[in-house]
């Protein structure tokens, strides 16, 4: 199988460089020959910092001081663009190894290459989002496409270095993934393929037996062949039908010889080309739209459909156990400065049937936006959020049930008048939250079945355009109570921002006031920011921040007080 995919890998591998040779000779090689030989452009920045804490806090620091150094850049040669990124702190050496990831993605034309730590998605139930420390190619001439990667996509870990306990436990896992695709962004069709397996001998010295029983979960090497489509398909100018599906085959031990019930010799045959055994399992995902759009409304309808432990190596996590009905219905009215998008649906699990109950959602969302003239405009949102757990075992089915809601409203307009020499803009905004509990597990009006949060702002600014100058306030409330509880606070936030000297001077300062009142106490918090920032010929930047924070909780015995403060030191040089 390993020979197979090597082989796979290679055959990927020598299409895109023997398309690229074709190409680029042909028609690339003026164009490199007037091109800059190297060229070098990117951030490089120096960050220390200092951390504080009165000893009435119950936080505190070992090591105050910390230092980041990182960069982004990007080298250029001959047209051939090569990103590079870094990032290290000597702070993380005291929990892990410092972060020194490194990540080169050169691209020239339609060629793309990848090489270091990648994180890719090539389809939702293939490649998504694994990170991946190898090497990998990427062409995209024209409607055509076809990607592939090789590489590692976990560590062999024993031991997790932060707790120093044998959970959780990795094995080093390799593996190949690749793509192709032909269309436009209307109409397209992708296909992806994933095979990746975990080295048994990975783990030395390592009793997997006695962690299995210590952890009470089998831990042994896996094996991981998945097979995705992505497909795209405009009918006219205004239907269209979108698919994306996935299978995979997961094998949970691959030290395992015996195979499952059934045609032996079936199994055997798969054998050459898959490795599966008595501990493979198959899972299929698959959704389907069909829209339509004209000119001011557009519908759309989805279904998807997740089998139950759908796994892949190729993401970290994926949603499962689950199946949705969605209907998105949107509105655009007077030449768009009204717009109505929305969604509705319905979602259901246990679709296996093996779990005690059966959950299903109601979701809903609705956003409306308006633009009333040129100085008013608003948004408004409702979402909704309820679930019914339904027992599937009888012997529960008068016992537990489970209802539960949530929903929430804003409100957000916007009043901007901006003239010759200055601008004012208001903007206020309210959100309201409910969460309401109807499980029969609680009393009829018990005081743990509603949680209501009710937050507003108004916010107000001018800009004086030749002074640089703009000042802002701000007016706050919040409320919160429910599960026992009741948590209020209201404040006034007061800020100015400042420029000198043709821009390159910038500072800013602002403090905040704030009271509250939680089960009884008051509260009372004070912040504090400043920053101030010198550039010099567009180039070199320093800038110096300084934070700070006072809470005070007024108890009847003693008042408890917490100060925070944090300086900040930062050089930037942009090239």
């Amino acid at each position: 199988m390993h020979k197979i995919t090597r082989n796979c890998f290679l055959t990927l591998s020598l299409v895109c460089l023997h398309m690229f040779c074709i190409k680029s000779t042909a028609q690339d090689v003026g164009n490199m020959l007037h091109a800059r030989p190297v060229a070098i452009h990117g951030v490089f920045s120096v960050q220390g910092n200092y951390n504080s804490q009165s000893s009435g806090g119950s936080m505190q620091y070992n090591n105050p001081f910390n230092l980041i150094i990182s960069a982004n850049t990007n080298i250029s040669i001959y047209g051939f663009s090569v990103p590079l990124s870094f990032m290290w702190s000597p702070q993380a050496s005291s929990f892990q190894q410092p972060f020194n990831q490194f990540s080169l993605s050169p691209r020239y034309k339609w060629l793309q290459l990848y090489l270091g730590y990648q994180n890719l998605n090539f389809h939702p139930y293939t490649l998504a989002g694994q990170t991946v420390f190898g090497y990998g190619a990427e062409i995209t001439p024209g409607k055509f496409k076809l990607g592939a990667i090789y590489g590692r996509f976990a560590k062999a870990s024993a031991i997790d270095t932060v707790t120093q306990t044998l959970q959780p436990v990795n094995f080093a896992r390799k593996g190949f993934a690749a793509h192709a695709g032909y269309g436009s962004a209307n109409s397209y069709i992708d296909i992806s393929v994933i095979d990746a397996h975990d080295d048994s001998a990975s783990l030395h010295g390592v009793d997997l037996t006695k962690l299995s029983a210590q952890y009470g979960q089998d831990i042994a090497p896996a094996y991981n062949l998945a097979a995705g489509l992505k497909t795209r398909l405009a009918i006219g100018r205004h239907l269209y039908w979108e698919a994306i599906g996935g299978a995979s085959i997961y094998t949970r031990d691959i030290r395992n010889s015996s195979f499952p019930d059934g045609d032996l010799a079936i199994y055997k045959t798969l054998k050459q080309f898959v490795l599966i055994n008595s501990t493979t399992e198959w899972y299929k995902a698959y959704q389907t739209a069909i829209g339509y759009t004209a000119n001011n409304w557009s519908l759309k309808f989805q279904y998807q459909y997740i089998d139950p432990n759908f796994r892949t190596m190729g993401a970290y996590n994926i949603n499962n156990d689950l199946q949705n009905y969605t209907v998105s219905p949107s509105f655009f009215l007077f030449k768009k400065r009204l717009s109505f998008v929305s969604s509705f649906g319905i979602q259901t699990d246990n679709l296996n049937k093996l779990k005690p109950q059966t959950s299903k959602r109601f979701i809903a969302n609705l956003a409306l936006n308006a633009v009333v003239n040129n100085h008013l405009s608003f948004s408004g949102n409702f979402s909704n959020y309820s679930i019914n757990v339904n027992p599937e075992l009888k012997k529960i089915a008068d016992t537990i049930r489970i209802t539960q809601s949530n929903k929430n409203f804003s409100f957000t307009p916007v009043y901007t008048v901006a003239g010759a020499d200055k601008t004012h803009s208001i903007i206020v905004s309210a959100n309201y939250n409910n969460m309401s509990d109807y499980s029969n597990v609680y009393a009829a009006g018990v005081q743990y079945r509603t949680i209501n949060t009710f937050i507003t702002f108004i916010n107000y600014s001018i800009n004086f355009s030749p002074a640089d100058l703009t000042v802002q306030t701000s007016v706050n409330y919040a409320n919160t109570n429910g599960m026992g509880f009741t948590d209020q606070n209201q404040g006034l936030t007061l800020g100015l921002i400042k420029s000198f000297a043709n821009k390159t001077f910038t500072g800013n300062i602002s403090g905040s006031y704030l009271t509250g009142r939680r089960n009884g106490n008051n509260t009372r918090i004070y912040n504090g920011t400043a920053q101030i920032s010198y550039t010099i010929k567009k180039h070199h930047r320093f800038s110096l921040n300084a934070n700070t924070s006072n809470t005070t909780v007024f108890v009847a015995s003693a008042n408890q007080n917490i100060s925070y403060s944090r300086s900040d030191i930062v050089y930037t040089y942009q090239f």
